[in-house]
């Protein structure tokens, strides 16, 4: 493979990453850390 292929699907498996621990982070922030990590 190009690297520049790794690279791009390397990038786009990161942006997808982030959306669902954003996603993950404003759940946790809705129950009011009931579940008490962090």
């Amino acid at each position: 493979m190009h690297p520049q292929m790794m690279n791009d699907i390397y990038v786009r498996q990161g942006k997808r990453r982030e959306r669902e621990e954003n996603r993950a982070w404003r759940k946790v922030k809705k129950n009011g850390w009931s579940c008490g990590a962090g």
